[in-house]
């Protein structure tokens, strides 16, 4: 165990978030902490303004959801396979993440799951969208780490709910 600033305690194989500063505690054994800086967001202050980001390889989704998502106000980012949304995403300031089960260049899934995982990331909220349905990919997509998952093709209503869900818990969230 290490002490950090006056009543921090880290303790081995934990990673802690302090402040804008997430550390790796692993290798306090061999007497060294690492540690990564992480990007600046804005506080969650309000629902509308908030930065999405959309990640589909079919260009007319990407489209029709940012179209429909800027006119409710929202900053919409977008990215046509994995890699460059999850470039995106560490680079970027993102409230929401909606991300599609089927990139070009990766699954949707394991691109989800990297963004949970992430220390940069994972404070994130995910939703996966997919043209399959059924239990099991449902199951996939909350193991992943997705807070909802949205079968194509889908009532606009029910996704900008969704997104406005996603938004709020994570707002209720930052202010507690």
């Amino acid at each position: 165990m290490t002490t950090m600033m006056p009543g921090e305690t880290v303790i081995p194989g934990e990673t802690v978030i302090h402040s804008e500063t997430v550390i790796h505690s692993e290798t306090l054994t061999q007497g060294s902490i690492h540690s990564q800086t992480l990007p600046q967001r804005e506080p969650l202050s309000t629902l509308a303004g908030k930065n999405i980001l959309l990640v589909d390889g079919d260009a007319r989704v990407l489209e029709d959801l940012s179209n429909s998502l800027t006119r409710q106000g929202y900053c919409v980012t977008t990215a046509r396979d994995g890699a460059a949304g999850l470039r995106k995403a560490t680079c970027q300031p993102t409230n929401l993440a909606i991300i599609d089960a089927h990139l070009p260049d990766a699954d949707g899934m394991q691109i989800c799951a990297q963004l949970t995982e992430e220390p940069q990331t994972c404070g994130i909220p995910v939703i996966v969208l997919s043209d399959q349905g059924g239990p099991c990919i449902v199951r996939q997509a909350r193991a992943a780490g997705s807070s909802y998952f949205l079968r194509k093709p889908f009532d606009p209503n029910v996704l900008l709910a969704l997104v406005e869900k996603s938004l709020h818990v994570r707002h209720e969230l930052w202010l507690s």
